[in-house]
């Protein structure tokens, strides 16, 4: 680096050096002060676009005469100077106010992903989708659950202060108790909040219910403000389209965990009970034909069957037939006297 860089160099000196006015002493000192930085240099090649962009050419055939008024011409160059210098501030404070907004961004974005890391899910987040099977897994915290096929549930690699999961379609959870760490389930609109229990969830988006059934244990099933606590044995409905909460009394026929033990258990049932277990399960119409077969009572226990073969087995004990349509299986008979 030269030690006697010039720093600067008057203005009319560059308009006469681009006009070809200067003599070979000033030449010589315009291109030194160029070549002398990078600064300097950016500062001669913006003159010289300028320059050019004005029309104004250096005439290389001395012997044609040329009338060059240094003043003007500088004028020219100075106006475009000072055009470019605004357009270049103005761009700068766009640059800088892009940046500026840039940066907030990325602050808020920062700073809602860490509260979304610290209190709910993180794009760490195991997602998983339950195949053509019953899949079984194990949460971090060594809690079980078995997920229905084509339902999603969504939790992270580790427990933090909460356990916080997420399911879409229907699961069984059995929870490990622990009083320090919450299980808190989201499931639609809705949140299951345990700290030890066995439950099944339901909640499929088109459907117009989430349904909570406790095996053991008890759970705060809740909704917007409201919320239904349900103990062991206890099964509530939250219906979507009215916003409240129902709890029923669930079937004893075990219709609630067909989807994974595909066991349906019917001791005493009247058959209109039987036959709303089995449309369930099979999500098939049947129909009773006469209105004494509502009297009817079965006790029997089917395990990994056809509905078509449960029916036969149905029939044969209470002597009925079964006729098969396009859309539904109707079943006919005597029935049964009322008690």
């Amino acid at each position: 680096m030269k030690e006697n860089r010039l720093h600067s160099i008057p203005n009319e000196l560059l308009a006469m050096y681009f006009a070809g006015e200067t003599d070979a002493a000033d030449t010589k000192k315009v291109e030194e002060w160029a070549s002398s930085s990078m600064e300097n240099q950016e500062s001669f090649n913006q003159f010289w676009v300028v320059w050019i962009d004005t029309g104004i050419v250096r005439v290389e055939d001395q012997t044609i005469p040329v009338q060059f008024d240094v003043n003007k011409a500088w004028d020219n160059v100075r106006t475009k100077k000072e055009v470019f210098e605004k357009e270049r501030d103005a761009n700068r404070r766009i640059l800088v106010r892009q940046v500026l907004r840039l940066a907030a961004m990325v602050i808020v974005a920062a700073g809602l992903g860490w509260l979304v890391k610290t209190f709910y899910f993180t794009p760490e987040d195991v997602v998983f989708v339950a195949g053509a099977e019953v899949a079984n897994i194990s949460l971090p915290d060594g809690s079980g659950v078995a997920i229905r096929p084509g339902s999603q549930l969504i939790y992270p690699e580790e427990f933090r202060d909460v356990r916080n999961v997420s399911l879409q379609g229907e699961a069984y959870f059995e929870v490990n108790h622990d009083p320090d760490q919450s299980f808190v389930l989201k499931a639609g609109e809705t949140t299951i909040t345990v700290l030890g229990t066995s439950f099944n969830v339901r909640s499929f988006s088109e459907e117009d219910s989430v349904i909570v059934l406790v095996e053991s244990g008890m759970v705060s099933f809740a909704a917007l403000d409201d919320q239904l606590i349900l103990a062991s044995g206890e099964k509530g409905i939250y219906i979507r389209s009215r916003e409240e909460f129902v709890k029923q009394t669930p079937l004893s026929t075990g219709i609630d965990h067909f989807w994974r033990t595909r066991t349906l258990r019917f001791r005493g049932h009247k058959l209109p009970d039987v036959i709303q277990s089995l449309e369930n399960a099979y999500d098939q119409s049947i129909v009773l034909q006469e209105d004494a077969l509502a009297n009817c009572s079965l006790t029997v226990s089917f395990e990994n069957d056809s509905l078509e073969n449960i029916l036969e087995v149905i029939a044969l004990t209470l002597q009925l037939e079964v006729t098969r349509t396009n859309d539904q299986y109707i079943l006919s008979g005597q029935g049964c006297p009322e008690l």
